[in-house]
């Protein structure tokens, strides 16, 4: 389990490490945050 406002930062580590990204709602607590979750994990596709 983790906490919300982590959840990007989280997802930017796994998108870094090519591993599979499953998050539960919400992706993220800001608009930067979401963005820059979604460029780390287009980068990896």
């Amino acid at each position: 389990m983790s906490f919300i406002d982590s959840h990007a930062d989280i997802a930017v580590a796994c998108a870094n490490a090519k591993r599979h990204i499953l998050i539960e709602k919400p992706l993220a607590t800001t608009r930067e945050d979401v963005y820059r979750s979604q460029l780390d994990s287009n980068d990896y596709r």
